[in-house]
């Protein structure tokens, strides 16, 4: 399973994504390092962080807290053409927002999620 990047975990975490530090948490610090939490290490100052979640945790959140739902299948779905999709060209649609066209669900969910974050679609 994939963890977010960077990028998506400042503007999730802007949007409200919780930032819970605990034993073990996985988070990135302010010049994008990659760490786990270790309360000894820690306790002692408020780094600049944001929690590094999976893939499939940032699309539980953004379906049940922010309202933001999107289907695998229309995502991936190869039995439709691209026009029936409503894309122009070799994409599938999210939203109005064509994304390129993959064959593993966690993969269209993690283009989904870039393509929220890439086109400014989180508050």
């Amino acid at each position: 399973m994939e963890r977010v990047s960077f990028a998506v975990a400042k503007v999730i975490k802007e949007a409200g994504y919780p930032q819970e530090l605990k034993e073990g948490t996985i988070f990135y610090c302010e010049n994008g390092l990659r760490d786990k939490y270790n309360s000894e290490l820690y306790e002692l100052f408020d780094p600049m962080y944001c929690v590094c979640p999976y893939v499939l945790d940032v699309w539980l959140w953004l379906w049940r807290e922010k309202g933001i739902r999107f289907d695998v299948e229309d995502l991936w779905d190869a039995e439709l053409s691209y026009p029936e999709r409503g894309c122009a060209s070799n994409t599938n649609q999210l939203g109005g927002i064509c994304t390129p066209e993959v064959s593993d669900p966690e993969e269209a969910i993690e283009k989904a999620i870039k393509c929220l974050v890439t086109n400014d679609l989180l508050k």
